[in-house]
């Protein structure tokens, strides 16, 4: 009996990250006609008409609707159900100090969205969710329920978890504060933490998970809120969220689904979030409960035929993940095993539970079991203390790594699938102990570090012990705190609102004298950075005007060209935020150059967005060469050669607010200039000094005693299998200023003086697939901005 309670547990971990993983797989899969009207059809019936819609700056729509006219009532067990508005029973929780913060739900919430009474707040469903919910139904439960009929031999492959189960006696609520952790995964990948309650027989098990998941696929990105229930072993029902019918939402102000921040730091502030579940004793529904607000139910209705009907006889605690086969698998709660203790290991703490007499009770030692599938990559360990009821915890998770083992029959369909869609050359993947060995040299030792609430770790580290002094020709560099003559530059008077707003924010964040601030650097940092760099993104504009002989299947520009002598320049970028696939990117930067092939040496800086380097979000960016490409060059501080002087300004750093289309225009200033008594090459970003690539990186050829080339605009990538994403707006130029993407300001330096100016020639415009991306002066509309350029398109092009 109990290996068979172990395999239920492990099932109710496991399947709702088999869903996930399966529409991740299928998840471009083209929809015939009739099928689109079908998922049409659905999509309206679940987005129940709003009273009134608010849509948050990460792009979610949340509407509030009628409480008597929601999804919930679509079912047919709950035609006839009376809305609970609260519980009639609420558990009476052991309380206990706490040493962390918790998240007040009620903040989670951007100011300003209020749902009006009689209303509840839902998150809109989108297309791709009904693609999700597709999966859950096709997918189901059999092939698991009858390899475990035929001896427990189930194949788990690609799925992880580390969790502590209560097996002992029957359970009508659990309680758990489970720490925040926003992780970086790829788009078919999934980390999640989770209290979960399961009851009944295989066949019919019924289960209900709460916590928080991290995975593109449904979430877009970052850490957000969810619930999963079914109530028939996954065969008919049950889904994420509200994505289908069940859940009874009561809240105003706490969607499921929604983004969860702040977030904990690594040996920093630990962020967790209070959440119950719950049997009532008066009506037998199961309630959901954050931070002491009723979210909603699950009325006792949809689990009468199942285990969930009179209380339960499981419960667990901790994290899971799930990683495709040819994928390492990703970080679990905070990406480090439970023996490094509080504010560094993931954890579940205040657990306890509620018997079926409704008393609440701390579990005992003997009743707890701790299940680690991968014990090489994550790891859980349950604390308990007579004394301390808060020390009632579990420490979970890991930094990953493991790898699933295929098939013949699965590798030889990979491989195929590889040939056949691949246009170019795959990335060798570097062995981990390389990769682990890379990342302790890149990451000098910070003396003190900051996590964003995107999840970024940004490092204070010794101005004179950062990375680029590891570059052999750096050894003896003396550095430059600021350039010896400052720039200076035309006034423009640039028609962009918002020409002087900051597009980065970093509230609380100061790094001390000494010290300057870097974006740390993750494994997958690593490995996507070489995947980006293998695609051939680094020979960008230079080749399309210079040298035919390249390959550039798949490179799409919308750029001007300014081919003569300088010794820098500024250009204004107007910052957006396309979407593109995890294999694709879209970008606006301004680059310096000069030489030509083996000799060729540049610097570039702008935005990008490429899911696998910075998720979906616009991003500063820089990349730099001193041979062609061939040994030297890298994006941003991943390798020697960039000197950071900024205590404020990361590369890498997030760019916001982005430009919104016929509304707020934002843009980001980009200067590189040479100083004319060091020679380095000084980088600033919206009129802060970053850093500087210091002249001897370079040769007389190239850009040791200036340039010979700047490029500006907008430049994508798609492999040739894609329709190639949208540039800058996604519209084309011709709709002109607050609709389409913006290059202004562009001054240069001509001679050797450091003094900005109008150019004395003409730029070049090209555009190398005018269907799908354009570009045009600006002069017409906006005469102040000195050779001003709009560009862009909606792809679409392969």
């Amino acid at each position: 009996m109990a290996s068979f309670n172990n395999f239920v547990l492990q099932l109710l971990l496991i399947i709702p990250l088999i869903i996930v993983a399966e529409a991740a797989r299928d998840r471009r899969a083209i929809l015939s006609e009739k099928e689109k009207k079908e998922l049409e059809r659905q999509l309206k019936a679940i987005n129940k008409p709003a009273i009134k819609s608010f849509k948050t700056e990460h792009g979610e729509i949340f509407d509030c609707i009628d409480i008597y006219k929601q999804l919930a009532f679509d079912h047919h067990l709950l035609k006839n159900h009376t809305v609970q508005v609260k519980p009639t029973s609420v558990p009476k929780w052991i309380t206990s100090e706490n040493i962390s913060q918790k998240l007040d739900p009620l903040q989670l919430l951007p100011r300003g969205i209020s749902c009006p009474d009689g209303t509840v707040i839902v998150k809109r469903a989108t297309m791709q969710d009904l693609l999700n919910v597709q999966h859950l139904k096709s997918i189901g439960f059999n092939r698991h329920r009858h390899v475990h009929t035929e001896g427990n031999d189930i194949d788990l492959t690609g799925h992880h978890f580390a969790t502590i189960d209560y097996e002992y006696s029957t359970v009508s609520g659990v309680k758990g504060n489970i720490n925040l952790w926003d992780l970086q995964v790829s788009q078919d990948q999934v980390s999640l933490a989770t209290m979960a309650i399961a009851g009944g027989p295989i066949e019919n098990l019924a289960s209900i998970s709460v916590g928080w998941m991290v995975n593109p696929l449904l979430y877009q990105d970052h850490i957000h809120l969810y619930t999963y229930w079914t109530a028939d072993g996954y065969k008919k029902t049950g889904c994420y969220d509200i994505r289908c019918p069940g859940f009874v939402q009561v809240s105003k102000r706490i969607p499921l689904g929604v983004l969860l921040k702040p977030v904990s730091i690594y040996d920093g502030t630990q962020y967790q979030m209070e959440l119950s579940l719950h049997q009532d004793h008066a009506t037998g529904d199961w309630w959901f409960i954050f931070g002491g607000v009723n979210v909603g139910y699950w009325p006792k209705s949809l689990f009468i035929a199942s285990g969930l009907a009179k209380g339960t006889d499981k419960a667990s605690w901790g994290g899971q993940v799930y990683s495709p086969l040819t994928k390492k698998s990703p970080f679990m709660g905070s990406g480090h095993f439970p023996n490094e203790g509080m504010g560094k290991a993931a954890f579940i703490n205040g657990i306890e539970i509620i018997d079926g007499k409704g008393e609440a009770l701390i579990p005992q030692i003997y009743t707890i079991k701790t299940h680690e599938s991968s014990p090489k990559c994550y790891k859980a360990k349950f604390i308990h203390d007579d004394d301390d009821p808060w020390i009632r915890a579990v420490f979970y998770g890991g930094p990953g790594g493991c790898t699933g083992k295929l098939s013949s029959e699965e590798s030889e369909a990979i491989a195929l699938i590889v040939v056949a869609k691949s246009d170019r050359t795959m990335p060798v993947e570097m062995e981990e102990n390389e990769l682990v060995s890379l990342l302790n040299s890149i990451n000098k030792p910070a003396i003190t570090s900051f996590q964003t609430e995107h999840g970024d770790i940004l490092d204070c580290i010794d101005i004179n012990k950062q990375l680029a002094f590891d570059h052999p020709l750096l050894k003896n560099h003396t550095i430059q705190l600021r350039p010896r003559n400052i720039p200076k530059w035309t006034i423009n008077n640039s028609s962009s609102k918002n020409g002087g707003s900051t597009p980065f924010r970093q509230d609380g964040i100061s790094c001390p004298f000494g010290t300057v601030i870097v974006k740390r650097t993750t494994h997958e940092d690593l490995i996507l950075s070489q995947r980006l760099k293998s695609t051939g993104s680094k020979y960008s504009t230079y080749v399309t005007s210079k040298d035919k002989n390249i390959d550039l299947t798949g490179f799409h520009f919308a750029m001007a060209d300014y081919g003569h002598k300088n010794y820098g320049a500024k250009v204004n970028l107007s910052i957006w935020e396309p979407k593109v696939s995890p294999t694709q990117f879209s970008s606006a930067s301004m680059l310096i150059a000069g030489g030509s092939k083996e000799q060729f040496q540049s610097i570039r800086a702008g935005w990008i967005v490429y899911q696998w380097l910075n998720r979906n979000h616009s991003r500063l960016y820089t990349y730099w060469t001193a041979d062609g490409f061939i040994k030297t060059g890298c994006y941003n501080t991943l390798c020697p050669g960039f000197v950071q002087v900024s205590k404020r300004v990361p590369l890498g750093i997030l760019l916001e607010p982005v430009s919104i289309y016929d509304g707020h225009q934002s843009e980001v200033g980009i200067v590189i200039y040479k100083d004319i008594v060091t020679g380095n090459w000084w980088l600033f970003v919206h009129d802060e000094m970053v850093g500087y690539w210091p002249n001897s990186l370079f040769t007389k050829s190239g850009l040791g005693q200036g340039a010979g080339l700047v490029s500006y605009g907008g430049e994508v990538y798609s492999p040739v299998n894609e329709k190639s994403p949208s540039m800058g707006s996604g519209h084309f130029p011709a709709e002109g200023y607050t609709k389409t993407a913006y290059v202004n300001g562009f001054e240069v330096v001509s001679n050797n003086d450091s003094i900005f100016s109008e150019p004395s020639f003409r730029v070049m415009m090209f555009a190398n697939t005018p269907k799908c991306y354009r570009v045009m002066p600006g002069r017409g509309q906006l005469r102040v901005w000195f050779d001003s350029l709009f560009y862009g398109g909606p792809g679409g092009c392969v």
